[in-house]
């Protein structure tokens, strides 16, 4: 979902810097949280590739 709201937006700077820093803090949370971290590696990845897209 976070994807497709970034592809939909990606002329809306103010909207990008917002799910940019969303996206961010919500990777870096379920990698830290070690009760989730494992069942969330799908999550992680979609996350990850997300953020990456967004600063390209």
């Amino acid at each position: 979902m976070i994807h497709n709201v970034i592809e939909d937006r990606y002329c809306d700077v103010q909207s990008l810097a917002l799910w940019l820093a969303n996206a961010s803090e919500l990777l870096n949370f379920l990698k830290s949280d070690r009760h989730i971290c494992a069942f969330s590696l799908e999550a992680q990845d979609s996350l990850a590739d997300t953020v990456q897209i967004t600063f390209r």
